[in-house]
């Protein structure tokens, strides 16, 4: 969402709806110069080093994938 309304989090306008709607502490916004390719980069990231948190998940679905054909 910040990528597209980055004025709407600089304005300060965002923090009374997360603090109201939200049961848990809001997560830390911060913007990047990545722009649009944000997503791509990401994905990039992931495909080049899997976190620990998703390995099983990434081992799980690569089983699938072979079983598949």
């Amino acid at each position: 969402m910040a990528l597209n309304n980055m004025d709407l989090f600089r304005r300060g306008g965002i923090e009374k709806y997360l603090k109201r709607y939200l049961a848990v502490k809001p997560a830390r916004i911060e913007f990047t110069r990545f722009g649009d390719d944000v997503g791509v980069l990401g994905a990039a990231a992931l495909a080049i080093k899997v976190p620990e948190s998703l390995r099983t998940y990434a081992e799980q679905y690569r089983k699938f994938l072979k079983l598949s054909y």
